[in-house]
């Protein structure tokens, strides 16, 4: 017989093979001993152990928080390297819920969770979790931007709600009315993924107070035993992390692991160069970074897949092409055949160009379908460089021999800034393929002046901090319409439960506050409060009784229910009721909603096309002058979906989903603005039809009625209009093989467009004068 120390010195290459591929081995210099240390799969019970059986044992950070994460319900934060397996401590979360549901005298109805920063993660989580769960009962769903109209029906249908912190922000700001607290008191376990986002300008405070929130909801059921929940949340290296701990319950555990615990080991290199002259612009110094790119890929990538980060699209697209001409890429037959075929499946030429020589890119600014396409090249190995922006770092799964950070500046809110220590690390996470490498490479490339600032960065050393109390009005709001604010010492009582408040504390200079005594930073943030809800006040947004209580009025009420900014709702009291259509939709550029977006150089020939121009068709409200702001591209954009035209440019077209979805929240909420207020029915009529319009994406007058049918897009529709079928009346007096010659369809389509029309509802109103100054409709 072996003795255990035996028999893993003699299945050690086997164990160690098995155990590269799940990224459990650290660095080559990982030894016997601490294989003795990691946890067999065989631990879990039986009906549970299919879901990890893609290996044998747990890796080094999983063997370690397994005992916290699978025997206890205390609350648990992690914080490790990227691809340190942090996916599977969540399934332990889940396994250790349904093994002590498993326990219950009743079946106990239950909730589960998990919220993640991107949409792209959120449907890979929807994906996995279903197969791996299915079997034990849980139903998952994904609630993200892209899911418009929840119905909390629906979610009580299902007991893993997969969703983003801004649409969890959205239906628990309803958590009080009775079908969403039938949701919400039964939540057993909340997931977080990426909790070190909290310090991420815009979704940092709003992942702050859904957690807040699910704080208090738990808190109103202290009465019974079964509503407590259980927070799981992990994070990248970060070295506050115990204050997030702190943050989440006075009984959370904490597990903080260094980049030594990488799967594959990292070497982290920053490279300097000189800005020959000290007034070259960030894009001219980033340009001139691309003739380094040559030798750095032929020096580190060692013939693997290599990933190139930018700080904008068109510097993306320039590098693309600046490395196919510069660099010659040796590709294997099956490769060149991949590439080819992948290339036919899109239509966008500028990607065709790059990708079948090899080098592929990726922006936000690309069709769907084609950065599926890139993407599932680049993961499959047959893509050998893909150069992207650095939100592919926040996205779906993709891993790199050699991450190349080219220049540490990207743009943002109208001009060049340094990238975070969050997006850095992110972005050079994606170095290393656990199943392929047992080492990787990041080079960050900046300038001379920028390299001992980067170094020190990428150590791991700043602290995540809150960004609450840069949008702290619009969260008061929502928490005072909700009733969970109810007058100053309440909102200090809430402020209190708030990341905010603990790193205030432990760090007041970057708030703003000079005094590090309590008592005094309490004091501070008491003004602070007081100052946001004095505001909301003014702008009528909440009142404030003669027993300084406060209530939200139906504009506050409107504010949260739409989830608007309060620089939106000031921008409405501009209104005086008398707009016309064309100056509602200009009122609607204007809103804050909009301000993360920007007006590129590229945009602009585009967009003029579409203002003026003497040979096609163009908007209906033509704008003065060039597009020249970020609120006239907005316009210019609404009017051309909703008059069907062509819209070229792709990274335009890739916009357009955003700016309508937030186009139609915007107006729904301007019309229960303006029903509160007097003499505002002209304003109102058009944005009621505006509203309309959004929803149908069509003007209210547009001959294109046909596209409102399933199955009819532009061409049909089109079509239809050129043969003067431009209302359902008229298309309704054809015959079916007529519609059918005119939109070149076979039978039976021509019926089956005839019986949807024949199903629509017809609405007769009639007017009867019932008294002397009053008019009843019916």
């Amino acid at each position: 017989m072996y003795s255990r120390r035996e028999e893993l010195g003699a299945n050690f290459e086997i164990l160690r093979e098995n155990l590269v591929e799940r990224g459990a081995i650290v660095h080559e210099h990982v030894n016997r001993n601490q294989f003795e240390n990691l946890r067999s799969v065989e631990e879990i019970p039986p009906p549970y152990r299919e879901i990890f059986s893609e290996f044998s044992h747990f890796n080094i950070i999983q063997s370690k928080v397994i005992d916290d994460v699978l025997h206890t319900d205390h609350s648990l934060v992690v914080s490790a390297p990227t691809g340190g397996g942090k996916t599977t401590i969540f399934e332990l979360a889940i396994v250790r819920l349904l093994i002590s549901l498993e326990h219950t005298q009743f079946s106990t109805p239950f909730k589960i969770v998990y919220i993640c920063p991107m949409k792209a993660l959120c449907e890979e989580r929807l994906v996995d979790w279903h197969k791996k769960f299915r079997n034990f009962g849980l139903n998952a769903i994904a609630v993200t931007g892209d899911s418009e109209h929840v119905e909390v029906q629906n979610l009580l249908n299902h007991n893993l709600i997969i969703t983003t912190p801004e649409k969890w922000d959205c239906v628990t700001r309803r958590w009080r009315d009775s079908e969403t607290f039938k949701l919400v008191k039964i939540i057993k376990l909340v997931m977080i993924d990426e909790i070190h986002l909290l310090n991420e300008e815009f979704r940092g405070s709003t992942l702050e107070t859904i957690v807040c929130r699910m704080k208090t909801i738990e808190e109103s059921n202290l009465d019974d035993d079964l509503s407590k929940i259980r927070f799981v949340a992990v994070s990248a290296t970060v070295p506050n992390i115990e204050d997030v701990a702190e943050w989440l319950g006075t009984n959370s555990k904490c597990h903080k692991f260094s980049g030594d615990y990488r799967p594959v080991k990292l070497n982290k290199i920053v490279l300097g160069y000189h800005n020959t002259q000290s007034k070259t612009s960030p894009f001219k110094f980033d340009l001139s970074l691309n003739y380094k790119l040559q030798s750095l890929i032929m020096q580190y990538s060692h013939g693997k897949p290599t990933l190139i980060f930018c700080g904008t699209r068109k510097i993306v697209e320039m590098t693309a092409k600046h490395i196919l001409h510069h660099l010659t890429i040796n590709l294997k037959e099956d490769q060149k055949q991949c590439l080819v075929e992948a290339a036919n499946s899109i239509s966008d030429v500028k990607v065709k160009e790059t990708l079948v020589h090899g080098v592929g890119y990726h922006h936000a600014g690309m069709l769907p379908q084609t950065r599926r396409v890139v993407e599932t090249l680049f993961r499959n190995g047959d893509l050998p460089i893909l150069v992207t922006t650095s939100t592919l770092a926040m996205g779906v799964n993709l891993p790199a021999h050699l991450v190349i950070v080219k220049s540490t500046k990207c743009y943002a809110n109208g001009g060049f800034t340094d990238y975070t220590e969050t997006s850095l690390s992110q972005m050079i996470g994606r170095a290393g393929r656990p199943q392929f490498d047992t080492e990787a490479t990041a080079l960050i490339l900046t300038t001379m002046k920028d390299k001992e600032k980067f170094e020190k960065m990428i150590g791991g050393l700043q602290p995540v901090e809150s960004d609450l109390h840069k949008h702290l009005i619009e969260h008061l709001n929502a928490e005072v319409v909700l009733q969970t604010i109810t007058d100053l010492e309440v909102a200090m009582r809430w402020l209190s439960s708030t990341f905010l408040y603990i790193r205030a504390r432990k760090n007041p200079r970057y708030y703003g506050l000079t005094s590090s005594d309590p008592s005094s930073i309490d004091r501070r943030l008491l003004e602070m409060c007081q100052i946001e809800l004095n505001k909301l006040i003014k702008a009528g947004m909440l009142t404030i009784d003669q027993d300084v209580l406060l209530k939200a009025t139906s504009v506050g009420a409107a504010m949260a229910k739409y989830y608007l900014a309060f620089e939106t709702m000031k921008l409405f009291t501009q209104i005086t009721g008398g707009e016309i259509l064309q100056q509602i939709l200009a009122l609607i550029s204007k809103c804050h909603e909009f301000s993360e977006m920007y007006l590129r150089v590229n945009d602009k020939k585009c967009l003029n096309l579409l203002n003026k121009c003497r040979n096609k068709q163009t908007i209906r409200f033509p704008l003065n002058g060039k597009i020249k702001t970020v609120d006239m591209k907005i316009n210019c954009i609404i009017q051309a979906v909703l008059g069907c035209l062509d819209i070229c440019d792709h990274s335009i077209l890739s916009e357009t989903l955003k700016i309508m979805r937030n186009g139609e929240r915007i107006v729904k909420c301007l019309i229960e603005y303006l029903e509160s207020k007097d003499k505002c029915f002209q304003a109102l009529l058009n944005a009621v039809i505006l509203s309309k319009c959004f929803i149908v994406k069509l003007w209210e007058n547009s001959p294109f009625v046909s596209k409102q049918l399933p199955g009819i897009g532009n061409v049909m529709s089109s079509q239809l209009v050129n043969a003067e079928k431009t209302t359902f009346q008229l298309i309704l007096e054809c015959d079916a093989r007529e519609i059918e010659l005119i939109i070149n369809k076979k039978p039976p389509t021509g019926s089956k467009i005839l019986n949807q029309i024949r199903y629509l509802p017809k609405y007769v109103l009639k007017l009867e004068l019932c008294g002397k100054n009053s008019i009843a409709t019916h």
